[in-house]
């Protein structure tokens, strides 16, 4: 299994000195150990990451759902996931005399949304995501702020296929994955492949073929791997990947798995070519793997000042110069939030230099003072992270603020397939 490599350079604040000294979470004793609570800024944070993570995912043949955080125990009982991982789940408890468990795994609730009606298997491959919360009862000694908690925030997705399609899928992650952590400043990637032991279902020639599979598929994306005997899930084997940040700490993120296992046990089907029932292929996977763990790399990778820009809590600090302004200050915010962007009225009883610094430090990309002239104009003077001073109208101001906000395109950079499709009236026409 994965273990943390320790980092090259242990100089660096942690993540959890950074969210507690820039306000982004917390974790207390009087709510539960490894509990996160997330401040108002982190929630930006977590949003703006989560808005595009929907987007990416839509782009890329996805659809979203939403699944409950609780449900019957036998939902979990008939995957045997109660059998293999009773000990990190929560008790199960009594709701009018049936036997419930909060969630640990999506997968059994995702196979009843596959299950909602009869699939063709002209429909395959369905694809379903979903970022949702599970309760993992991870040991006291085993917590390390966001990198292992109690909550988990799973990126997660399924998808159903062919089996002969699970080759081309799984290259297809590869390359989602690639581009989905470059858009986030990541390089340092790390692949290996986890295969069965002693704990896994029986099927020796299903395990091969998935082996197989996640192996040609590596290859067809043309990457190196390696072996990680006993990796492997009780159910498929697995590529995990170690995510490098720039200090050489490795992050345990990007996952997937190729089962043919649990979409038997939980009685998956689709109609085949030769209108026969047939049990698809899923492929279980991450890209961010839990939201908690990533938000950490990506905090300790670049510190907060130099997260990119559209994942910043904050676009715009707003200063008023002295007591009087705080109101023309807090009018000039409110109207900017109504235009969508993410601004911050800093009125703390300190010089105006040092506020400005502060928000300098926080990685603010830019700076405005409002007093008596510019509450009387409606002109501003505006800093940069480098220090010019540029005077812009409310308008200029606005769009600004709302354009450090846009996120990567979701496509990824991903080549648009074919051309225009033309319909038969088009083809007549022409």
């Amino acid at each position: 299994m994965t273990s943390a490599t320790a980092p090259a350079d242990s100089s660096h604040p942690s993540h959890r000195e950074l969210g507690r000294d820039h306000d982004l979470f917390m974790i207390s004793p009087e709510v539960g150990r490894g509990l996160v609570t997330w401040t108002p800024r982190g929630a930006r944070l977590r949003h703006a990451l989560e808005e595009f993570w929907r987007a990416a995912h839509h782009a890329h043949g996805y659809e979203v759902v939403m699944t409950p955080h609780l449900g019957r125990a036998g939902l979990w009982g008939e995957s045997r996931q109660l059998d293999f991982h009773r000990e990190t789940m929560f008790p199960e408890f009594d709701v009018e005399g049936s036997s419930y468990v909060a969630k640990g795994a999506n997968c059994p609730l995702h196979m009843q949304v596959f299950r909602t009606r009869t699939r063709g298997h002209r429909e395959l491959p369905v694809r379903l995501a979903e970022i949702s919360t599970l309760y993992r009862q991870t040991p006291a000694g085993a917590l390390k702020g966001l990198r292992y908690a109690r909550t988990v925030s799973q990126d997660d997705s399924h998808i159903f296929c062919r089996p002969e399609d699970v080759v081309p899928e799984t290259a297809r992650y590869f390359d989602l994955m690639r581009r989905m952590l470059r858009a986030f400043g990541f390089e340092d990637l790390r692949p290996y492949l986890g295969t069965r032991d002693e704990r896994s279902v029986p099927g020796d020639d299903t395990w091969r073929r998935a082996t197989d599979q996640l192996v040609q598929g590596l290859r067809e994306a043309g990457l190196d791997y390696r072996e990680a005997p006993g990796g492997a899930t009780y159910y498929a084997p697995r590529v995990g990947v170690d995510v490098v940040d720039r200090w050489g700490t490795s992050w345990p993120l990007p996952d997937l798995q190729v089962d043919y296992h649990l979409p038997r046990m939980c009685g998956v089907e689709y109609t085949g070519a030769d209108g026969r029932r047939a049990v698809p292929a899923v492929l279980h996977r991450t890209l961010l793997g839990s939201v908690e763990r990533f938000v950490a790399a990506l905090l300790e990778h670049h510190g907060v000042a130099g997260l990119p820009d559209w994942l910043k809590p904050v676009h715009l600090s707003v200063l008023p110069v002295r007591e009087g302004d705080e109101s023309a200050a807090r009018a000039l915010a409110d109207a900017l939030r109504l235009d969508g962007a993410r601004v911050a009225v800093d009125d703390r009883r300190l010089p105006l230099g040092a506020r400005s610094g502060r928000a300098r430090e926080e990685g603010v990309p830019l700076v405005v003072a409002v007093g008596p002239d510019e509450a009387r104009t409606g002109g501003y003077r505006v800093r940069d992270r480098a220090g010019r001073r540029t005077p812009v109208s409310y308008g200029e101001l606005s769009a600004m603020v709302r354009r450090l906000g846009r996120a990567p395109d979701p496509a990824l950079g991903a080549p648009r397939p074919g051309g225009p499709v033309r319909t038969d009236a088009a083809t007549s026409a022409a």
